[in-house]
């Protein structure tokens, strides 16, 4: 437990350097923001000017959203990874008792388990969607794969 608590703060210290890696960070905070109050004048715009009801298509945008945050995930550990390897700690990992593969098994568990939990956050705060939450925690669940 402690390995992974070292390594959770190492990730964070590298992600609080780069502007880049944070600004993926907070971005599905961000997407959650802008649809949670874009989504009233949307409406209320295609309804007036287009005679569209967005209505209908929340589970198709509520759908972009869920796969949307996983990927953004995936490309911050991608960047962590390529940073690493940037400065050749990458290769002395291999020579520790974390291994490479122990490392890698940590990306790929930690960026399924930091996509599910800001999915699952967006989705509670977008709100008002008249969905089952329980319901989506499958869906979420699947989604958070693909971060990897």
């Amino acid at each position: 437990m402690k390995k992974i608590y070292s390594l959770i703060k190492s990730d964070l210290k590298t992600i609080y350097r780069d502007t880049i890696m944070l600004f993926i960070l907070l971005t599905p905070l961000i997407i959650g923001l802008f649809f949670k109050y874009s989504f009233p004048l949307l409406r209320l715009l295609a309804n007036n000017y287009l005679s569209i009801d967005i209505t209908k298509h929340y589970p198709f945008i509520i759908g972009f959203i869920i796969n949307l945050i996983p990927l953004l995930q995936g490309m911050l550990v991608g960047f962590m990874i390529l940073e690493l390897r940037d400065q050749k700690i990458l290769q002395y990992l291999s020579v520790t008792p974390l291994t490479k593969s122990g490392y890698l098994l940590y990306k790929i568990s930690t960026s399924v388990l930091s996509s599910f939990i800001f999915s699952y956050l967006v989705l509670l705060l977008v709100g008002k969607l008249h969905i089952y939450y329980l319901k989506t925690v499958p869906i979420i669940l699947m989604a958070s794969l693909q971060a990897p």
